[in-house]
Formats: C-alpha cells, structure tokens, sequence
C-alpha cells in the first residue's frame, strides 16, 4: 500500500493534532473516491452491449435490483431509463450512485455518508467483480479485461482512502493519540 505523512508526528510535537489528522484521513478518502467514480465514468462511457443482442446473466440482473434499492427509486430509474436497452451500463453508473460522495454544484467532491451508499471498498468490489464476470459470460472476455480489471483493482489497492497514513508517536502520548 502507498503511505503518507500527510498528518504529521504525534510524538507531541506542533501542527500534528488530531484534527490535522481527520482531515488529512478525509483528503485521502475523497481522493480515492473520485479517482474511482473517473474510472467507473470511463468503463461507462465504453461499454456498448445491449440486452437485445446478449443475454443478461441472472446475477446481473439481481445486482442492478441490488443497487437500485439502494441508491433510491429515482436515482435508480432515471438510470435505467437512460441506459434501458445497456444493462451493464445500468449497473456501472448505478455503482457511481452507489459512492458514499457527492458532487457540489461547483463541481467540488465530498463524502456523503448516507444509507445505502458503500461503506467498504470489498463491496464495490463485489460488485465489480459482477460486471465482469456477467461482460465473461457473455463472451466479452476483452472488454471485461481492457475496462474493467484496471477498475476492480483500484479499490483492492487504495480502498476508499488513497494512501495509509503513518501516525508516529511516542508511549508518553499513545493514549492521547487514541483518543483523538
């Protein structure tokens, strides 16, 4: 894993408080999330299959049902209106929904912890982990390997921070470090 000393030492020294720390933490996650909601936008942006060409695999259909619960009716039916005839595209752009973020008028990004939304990168995965193997079963092994492989590991390597944050300190502050 990539590591940062983006908070500074806890060994009592100035400028490495706790809060300097959440928000370095907060940085890291919203930097994460955003490079995966860019990758996600781009596999979107190149899938091309359509339900009237291929069979939709079950477990595609039964994770689109998944996500559309949890990113809320609306969401998931301006989705699926959009993408109606492209369910794997149904399902990349309803896992973006799915991104505990949200983007501000201005085009600023910041976290958005609200149910439904993944609270772990392994579930994101999971989901991944379905386009795949459903672009697979359908004999869409390139396309699975070319758009979505280099997205699945993304998660795997950076999760949903971006970098572990080394905090240092010595025995004298230990508890007060856990308390912050």
């Amino acid at each position: 894993r990539v590591g940062a000393w983006g908070a500074g030492r806890r060994d009592g020294a100035p400028f490495g408080p706790g809060e300097v720390a959440r928000e370095t933490l907060i940085d890291l996650r919203v930097c994460a999330l955003l490079s995966l909601h860019r990758a996600l936008a781009r596999t979107l942006h190149r899938l091309r299959l359509a339900q009237s060409v291929h069979e939709v695999p079950p477990e595609l259909t039964a994770a689109i049902a998944a996500l559309a619960r949890d990113v809320g009716a609306v969401t998931a039916a301006e989705t699926i209106a959009r993408y109606s005839d492209e369910p794997w595209r149904q399902l990349v752009r309803l896992n973006q929904e799915k991104l505990p973020m949200q983007r501000s008028a201005d085009g600023a990004a910041e976290l958005h912890q609200v149910p439904g939304r993944y609270r772990h990168a392994n579930e994101v995965r999971a989901d991944l982990e379905i386009l795949r193997s459903s672009l697979v079963a359908v004999g869409a092994e390139r396309l699975a390997r070319a758009e979505v492989l280099p997205v699945l590991r993304q998660p795997e390597v950076f999760g949903f921070h971006a970098s572990t944050l080394d905090l240092r300190h010595n025995s004298a502050f230990h508890e007060q470090a856990l308390v912050q």
